[in-house]
C-alpha cells in the first residue's frame, strides 16, 4: 500500500506548474479569481495526473492484469443485500445538501481514477487504487461529503487496496474540520480498521510540499489535556519547529493545549 502512495505522490509531484490553474481563472490567498466552474481545471488536472502515473504503471509488475481508468462510472449497485447505513446516509445528505450537490448525479458516475480488475470484480487484490479529487479550496460542506462518503464506500464494498482524496488548493485544516463534522454526524463510515488504508493528500499549491495521512490517524485523535476537547493535527508554521506536525486544541485561541 505505501508503495502505491508512493507512486501516487510521484505522479503528483510530476504535473506541471500549468495545470494547477486555467487562462480564464486563477488562485489567490486560497481565493478564486475569476471562473465559475472549477470542473474543466479539475478534469485537465486529472487528465495529466493519469498520464503521469501511467508511466509509472507501465514499469511496474505490480498493476499487471489490472487497467487504469479515469472518470468511469461506477454505481453502487442497490439490491436486496444494500447495506442500510449507506442508503441512510445516501438520503440524509440528499435532503441536507441537495441545493450544494445533486447525490444521484454524482453517486452514479464518478471516481476520478482507478487501477482495478473490473467493476464487478471485488476481490481486495484486484482492487488497487481509487482517487477522488478536488481542486476548489471553496468546495461547499455538501460536496466535501459527498466525496468522503464515496471514499468510505469504496474502501468498505469494493475492498480497494488504497483509496485516496486528493486535495489541491485545499486548506488542510478547514478539511480535517469537515472529516469531523462528518464523523460527529454519525454519517456511514464503515468499519474502522478499514479507515488504515484510506488516505488524504493535501498539495495546497504547485510549489508546496506534499502532505498525507491516513483517515484512521485522524480520527483517532487526542483529548486536549488542558479543556478536554477533542484535538485537531496541524503544522507547525514559524519557529525551530516549523514544518513539523502536532496537535492543538480544535477550539483555539480559545484553548492553546498542544501536544
Amino acid at each position: 500500500m505505501l508503495d502505491t502512495i508512493n507512486d501516487v505522490i510521484t505522479a503528483l509531484n510530476k504535473v506541471a506548474k500549468r495545470f494547477y490553474s486555467l487562462p480564464d481563472f486563477c488562485f489567490h490567498d486560497g481565493e478564486v479569481v475569476g471562473g465559475e466552474n472549477l470542473k474543466p481545471l479539475e478534469l485537465r488536472f486529472m487528465h495529466e495526473f493519469s498520464t503521469q502515473f501511467s508511466r509509472i504503471y507501465e514499469e511496474k509488475s505490480a498493476y499487471k492484469k489490472l487497467d487504469y481508468d479515469f472518470e468511469v462510472p461506477k454505481r453502487f449497485m442497490w439490491s436486496e443485500k444494500a447495506n442500510i447505513a449507506i442508503r441512510e446516509t445516501y438520503e440524509r445528505l440528499d435532503r441536507k445538501f441537495h441545493s450544494q450537490v445533486n447525490m444521484q448525479t454524482y453517486f452514479t458516475t464518478i471516481p476520478d481514477f482507478l487501477v482495478h480488475a473490473g467493476q464487478h470484480d471485488i476481490q481486495t487484490e484486484n482492487q488497487k487504487l481509487i482517487i477522488e479529487a478536488k481542486l476548489n479550496p471553496n468546495a461547499p460542506k455538501g460536496e466535501v461529503f459527498k466525496d468522503i462518503f464515496h471514499t468510505f464506500i469504496y474502501s468498505n464494498e469494493y475492498n480497494f487496496q488504497c483509496s485516496i482524496m486528493l486535495l489541491v488548493h485545499f486548506d488542510k485544516e478547514r478539511w480535517i474540520k469537515l472529516l469531523s463534522d462528518y464523523i460527529n454526524d454519525k454519517y456511514y463510515s464503515g468499519v474502522l480498521e478499514n479507515t488504515k488504508r484510506i488516505f488524504v493528500i493535501f498539495k495546497n499549491s504547485y510549489d508546496a510540499e506534499v502532505e498525507c495521512f491516513s483517515i484512521y490517524d485522524l480520527l483517532n485523535y487526542p483529548i486536549c489535556p488542558k479543556c478536554n476537547e477533542k484535538m485537531v493535527l496541524r503544522t507547525a508554521r514559524q519557529g525551530f519547529n516549523a514544518g513539523n506536525k502536532f496537535w492543538g486544541c480544535s477550539t483555539y485561541p480559545k484553548c492553546n493545549g498542544t501536544i
